[in-house]
């Protein structure tokens, strides 16, 4: 679908601004709500203007998958800017699940028998999450030879854990990296970090409601029957001019 009806033009000038190399933010949290175009913003504008305009090596990692472990996520990132770049973290994925293990629940059924919760033994996840985060980190800092931007995507259907691990863990170490720019998009986000709140900017997409931007889709698609302005102005009130509900409804008009 186009995306006149949204405040796109705006959005696209915060995202040129946070990739300026003196730019006074450094992670733009971009919030609107669902069909209001913010995937088609990070997985087609924002990486075709970073590759572009900017020659900027850029990863997209879309968060709405809950089965995703925080490695599964690192691995993502690596392999999208070149597994070869990252031998740090390779190391030390390779280490950790070559680790002797141990027996959980052995230790769970150890610790309930003296009194002790489930919850104070072995985070098996957690512990892994912190030994991968840093080496993907230093990987990272040493890509410094142009400007690398994370792209995270639907961070409010991400497990309550990722969330966490993304902004107390990860935007803290990356926040301080002078060539990483981050974009971070959801209907809604977590509270930024005390560490880099004043390294971020806040955008809300809004819907335009000028019709003409409705009518001028309308003619662009071509639908059948063909709808008259009052129709137009109907059918995007209807939807509370929301881009995506008002285009899905249209594409479903007979060709």
């Amino acid at each position: 679908m186009t995306y006149e009806t949204i405040d796109t033009t705006e959005a696209v000038h915060q995202f040129c601004q946070l990739m300026q190399p003196n730019s006074s933010f450094h992670i733009l949290r971009l919030v609107g709500e669902g069909k209001m175009g913010k995937s088609h913003l990070l997985t087609k504008v924002f990486p075709d203007l970073a590759q572009q305009e900017y020659q900027a090596r850029w990863v997209l990692l879309d968060l709405s998958y809950q089965f995703h472990t925080v490695p599964d996520i690192l691995s993502q990132a690596c392999a999208q800017c070149n597994d070869q770049n990252f031998d740090s973290y390779y190391a030390a994925d390779q280490a950790w699940s070559s680790r002797p293990k141990v027996d959980v629940r052995g230790f769970i059924t150890a610790f309930s028998r003296i009194g002790i919760s489930a919850k104070e033994g072995i985070d098996d996840a957690h512990a892994g999450a912190r030994h991968l985060t840093m080496p993907f980190v230093k990987d990272v800092g040493k890509l410094c030879d142009k400007s690398f931007v994370f792209f995270f995507d639907s961070i409010d259907q991400a497990s309550e854990e990722m969330r966490m691990w993304l902004t107390e863990r990860l935007l803290i170490s990356l926040a301080k990296l002078d060539h990483v720019r981050v974009v971070i998009a959801g209907r809604s986000l977590p509270e930024a970090h005390g560490s880099y709140r004043s390294w971020c900017q806040s955008y809300q997409l809004l819907p335009i409601k000028d019709l003409e931007a409705y009518i001028a889709y309308c003619h662009q698609v071509n639908p059948k029957p063909k709808l008259s302005e009052q129709s137009i102005q109907d059918l995007a009130h209807a939807f509370d001019y929301i881009p995506g509900l008002f285009a899905e409804v249209l594409l479903k008009f007979p060709s």
